[in-house]
């Protein structure tokens, strides 16, 4: 279901017997990665230690509660390729970024909810709106502009900027790119060519 921001999201209720507790984001991106490869379906999870949940102002789950915040989450997929003919895919629930360097250059930032390290990158970014948020940071940008935008984005207050745009689909392609690195949740998976990202909606539920 497609959860517009500002609407109440998720409700209370008891801890499921079932549910599969998880360190943190790393980990749960691998496990909804390799059920959605192998076409299976999801099992409700609990991170305990979590960015994603800075979407709900929370740090991860809470199990000393009676009950929990059941909230349903999409994900992205991402198919990738340094260049071979293999195509690897990868599942995530909150960012990734593919650049050269953050310092310079064009920056891509595909988002399923919207800080990285505290910093409110994608504001209108929400996990179970049936979108990705896209942020391109354009290659002439400089690097005062880049300090700048750094600053302001612990508010989201980096936007609009003439030099940043943003958008929101349910797909985004990036090709063409060099030697360009793709970080999925602070994760590094080297140099790519090219990259496309799916949405997928209702992937999870996740208890906090």
């Amino acid at each position: 279901m497609v959860i517009k921001r500002g609407e109440d999201w998720g409700q209370r209720v008891p801890r499921p017997a079932d549910l599969l507790v998880l360190e943190n984001d790393v980990q749960a991106n691998q496990y909804l990665t390799k059920r959605l490869r192998d076409l299976l379906p999801t099992q409700s999870i609990a991170i305990l230690k979590s960015n994603i949940a800075r979407s709900l102002g929370l740090n991860g789950s809470d199990l000393k509660v009676a009950k929990m915040l059941k909230t349903r989450f999409d994900a992205i997929e991402i198919e990738f390729s340094d260049g071979d003919d293999k195509i690897s895919r990868q599942c995530f629930l909150g960012n990734a970024v593919i650049c050269r360097s953050r310092l310079r250059g064009a920056m891509t930032g595909v988002f399923n909810t919207s800080f990285i390290a505290g910093r409110d990158w994608a504001p209108r970014a929400h996990p179970n709106d049936g979108k990705l948020d896209v942020l391109l940071l354009d290659d002439a940008m400089s690097l005062r502009q880049r300090i700048t935008a750094y600053r302001l984005s612990r508010s989201g207050s980096h936007l609009p900027h003439p030099q940043l745009k943003y958008l929101q689909s349910q797909s985004y392609v990036v090709s063409d790119l060099e030697a360009a690195k793709l970080t999925v949740d602070s994760v590094d998976f080297g140099e790519v060519k090219y990259c496309s990202f799916r949405l997928v909606p209702d992937a999870i539920s996740i208890y906090w």
